[in-house]
């Protein structure tokens, strides 16, 4: 399983937790967008993998986007989102996992919505559920 600079991964069983780790309120830059991909792309391809679980180090989930690392303008805000999120996304939404969210702070509610329909999460309490997951699926524990 691949070693990454802002994202632990650890896995138990079928169950594969990616808890984000960066300085600055795990703020994403393009680096640890390339390895959360990188990691669905691991999840996808391992066959003991039955879940995936999104988590943050620390107080809070994430900040969000790490603004430094686009205000160069070497890219417009349309083609960073559509160069990262929009893969980010696509991918999260290919993938036939389950993926759970352990998503505490104000982040939680955005990444719901990344979670789509193959997510839970879980942030501040409130819990939520994509709309492709329910009784019969099959998730992590078998």
């Amino acid at each position: 399983m691949g070693q990454f600079q802002f994202i632990n991964l650890d896995q138990s069983g079928g169950v594969l937790t990616a808890a984000l780790n960066r300085p600055k309120a795990n703020a994403f830059n393009e680096t640890m967008i390339e390895e959360w991909l990188s990691v669905l792309k691991i999840a996808d391809r391992d066959e003991s993998v039955r879940c995936l679980v999104l988590t943050g180090t620390g107080r809070i989930f994430s900040a969000g986007q790490d603004v430094a690392a686009i205000s160069r303008g070497e890219l417009s805000l349309r083609e960073h989102l559509h160069r990262t999120y929009n893969r980010v996304i696509l991918k999260m939404h290919a993938l036939e996992k389950p993926i759970v969210g352990a998503i505490n702070g104000p982040a939680g509610r955005a990444w719901a919505g990344a979670l789509g329909r193959n997510g839970l999460y879980e942030s501040g309490g409130h819990r939520g559920r994509g709309a492709g997951l329910g009784p019969g699926q099959p998730g992590c524990a078998g």
